[in-house]
């Protein structure tokens, strides 16, 4: 019945927005742009897009793989990510909006341990942010080198990559050293003052423990989590 309330409910959202987004812009000037691409190119586009969506669930499944979780059908993950995937468009924030739908979807199927499914939503969005921040680097990196920019946007540029290397640097080197990213973050900002957070600190710290083992202990399964990271965002950006 949970299930129904949600897919019903965000369809109904998602109607809606189409419509009004129509109202707006309009059914011709939709169309216009719309036969300008052909059929064969549609088709290929969406098959580049298709693959890299199929690249992060093979990736987001070796990483419950690293738990001994098997149980879960690889029809399960497509139908949880493509949820996810849906809603992360109807938020602000396309990149955040849709984990906890996901990881609901993924508990009330599979009946998934809670700790286990929070901590592979965790590493599967930390990679999937590390991949893009990779490929934002390299272009930045290309921009910096071959165009003539301003020199204010030189220096915001050169910022912001030390920025992204230096919250990679705290994220890893806390799981390698098993000292908690979050645990940290909680001390630094004295949140264990908040009753709610106090009672989450125990399953923050085995989510923490499970995370720690993933990268420091399972080096095989991080390493094929990255390389199907990378070509999941590369079919992505070659789609576009």
């Amino acid at each position: 019945m949970k299930r129904f309330i949600f897919v019903f409910g965000f369809l109904a959202f998602g109607i809606t927005l189409f419509i009004f987004i129509l109202s707006k812009v309009g059914w011709q000037e939709i169309w216009q742009n719309l036969i300008i691409l052909s059929l064969p190119r549609f088709l290929f586009i969406l098959g580049i897009a298709l693959a890299g969506f199929l690249f992060h669930v093979f990736r987001w499944q070796i990483i419950l793989k690293s738990q001994s979780v098997k149980k879960i059908s690889f029809k399960k993950l497509v139908q949880a990510r493509a949820i996810g995937f849906a809603l992360c468009y109807l938020t602000p924030s396309a990149y955040f909006g849709g984990e906890p739908l996901r990881a609901i979807f993924l508990a009330e199927e599979t009946n998934l341990d809670w700790n286990k499914n929070i901590f592979s939503i965790i590493i599967d969005k930390a990679l999937e942010l590390t991949t893009n921040a990779l490929f934002i680097l390299f272009g930045i990196i290309y921009l910096l080198i071959f165009f003539d920019l301003p020199s204010w946007l030189d220096y915001f540029l050169i910022f912001f990559i030390f920025f992204c290397i230096g919250i990679s640097y705290f994220f890893y080197s806390r799981a390698f050293r098993k000292k908690g990213f979050f645990s940290t973050i909680i001390d630094m900002f004295w949140l264990k003052n908040f009753k709610h957070v106090k009672g989450m600190v125990g399953d923050i710290k085995e989510i923490e423990g499970h995370i720690s083992n993933f990268f420091k202990k399972q080096p095989r399964y991080f390493i094929e989590s990255i390389i199907f990271s990378i070509f999941g965002r590369f079919f992505i950006i070659l789609s576009i």
